[in-house]
């Protein structure tokens, strides 16, 4: 960002990239095949994968409200 040059790949890209490294290493801690919905982001037959997807903040910390 500081040279203003774009980014090496888009938003999109990035985000597919990020999220197939994130499953495969919640797929590891829930020992366990997992179906993942890309639409609705979430694991389709693993309750408990599901909630390894979100991050709890300790207060006073918080993800702002977009």
């Amino acid at each position: 960002m500081k040279s203003r040059q774009p980014c090496n790949c888009d938003i999109e890209i990035g985000h597919r990239s990020t999220s197939t490294t994130l499953i495969a290493n919640i797929a590891h801690q829930a020992k366990s095949y997992l179906e993942w919905d890309a639409g609705q982001e979430c694991f389709t037959n693993h309750v408990e994968a599901n909630k390894l997807l979100n991050y709890s903040y300790r207060p006073p910390y918080r993800l702002p409200d977009v």
